[in-house]
């Protein structure tokens, strides 16, 4: 495995540690946080923000967006299980109605 050490990814991990240390400074002042948890809420607020622009700017990450088949698959019998139910709620409901 190699690390690669650029200007870029340097920077990004400054611009994180800038965010996540702000955050908790935030969290310590105004909400009266201990450190530990302000910094474990501020690291993982900044690094999930930093994903999110990540996937969205970045053009070589198309393709880690883009859903494989077992995905696609597995949403789609999800979304089938949940009309399933829904459809069983609304017919049970029904049901009970005309017991009555």
């Amino acid at each position: 495995m190699q690390v690669t050490l650029d200007a870029k990814r340097i920077s990004h991990l400054l611009a994180l540690l800038l965010a996540s240390f702000l955050i908790a400074k935030l969290l310590q002042v105004k909400f009266d946080w201990t450190p530990l948890s302000a910094w474990g809420l501020g690291i993982s607020i900044s690094c999930q923000v930093s994903n999110a622009i990540l996937k969205i700017m970045d053009p070589d990450n198309h393709s880690s967006n883009d859903l494989d088949d077992n995905e696609i698959k597995w949403q789609q019998e999800r979304k089938r299980e949940l009309e399933k139910r829904k459809e069983r709620r609304i017919g049970g409901s029904t049901n009970d109605k005309k017991k009555e």
